[in-house]
């Protein structure tokens, strides 16, 4: 009991002076609480300012790595044909990217592989689904699919995003495209068989963990 009160002792003294400490800033030296506001907001400016070029900077690698995939498959028929979409100017979703951004593995992201660009795509068009960009999710999505084709969760992700919307013509247009990839028929035909004949789409982003998984920390 005595340790407990010598404890409660101390954090009462600690309060006391943090507090007195505060009104004291606040009384004499209010203009410290505007520098911290202010190095706040311009740190968020700076990171703002930063936000487009690192988005352009990744759609550039995603159309470098698209093109070279384009040229290793044609036999089959494309069916995007994707032009660089601006940013919106949404600032919720701004601001995410912007934290998003601050902790990417930049030499990761322009490797050769393609792999944790796509998976990069891939949280970024998450991103833009909670903050209502329906468009950019899946013009994100479909720029993954485009990198990576042989991998089905993209593939099948667009296409439950259709069928979630009700679009269910262009769900079944992905599906059938991703059966043109021998790695990824399989998974796709299994998405076409349970969920999309039945109409019956999962939540988004229902692959995330793996995309996580193999994508980001491989």
């Amino acid at each position: 009991m005595r340790v407990v009160r010598v404890v409660l002792v101390i954090i009462g003294l600690l309060t006391t002076f943090i507090i007195a400490e505060l009104i004291y800033i606040i009384y004499n030296r209010p203009g410290l609480i505007l520098e911290y506001f202010l190095a706040k907001t311009a740190k968020r400016v700076v990171l703002e300012d930063r936000v487009d070029r690192a988005y352009d900077g990744i759609l550039n690698l995603a159309f470098y790595q698209a093109s070279k995939v384009s040229k290793e498959y044609q036999e089959i028929e494309w069916i995007d044909s994707l032009q660089k979409k601006k940013l919106p100017d949404n600032q919720l979703l701004r601001n995410d990217l912007a934290d998003y951004f601050q902790d990417l593995d930049y030499q990761k992201l322009a490797s050769e592989d393609g792999y944790y660009l796509t998976g990069t795509l891939y949280r970024m068009g998450l991103l833009a689904y909670q903050k209502n960009e329906l468009e950019l999710t899946e013009y994100l999505w479909l720029l993954a699919v485009n990198v990576l084709p042989e991998w089905s969760y993209f593939h099948q992700e667009i296409a439950n995003l259709f069928l979630s919307q009700n679009e269910v013509e262009k769900s079944f247009d992905r599906i059938s495209f991703c059966l043109n990839f021998q790695y990824a028929q399989s998974r796709c035909d299994f998405y076409l068989k349970r969920y999309l004949n039945n109409l019956e789409p999962l939540t988004i982003g229902f692959y995330q963990d793996e995309i996580t998984e193999d994508f980001i920390n491989y």
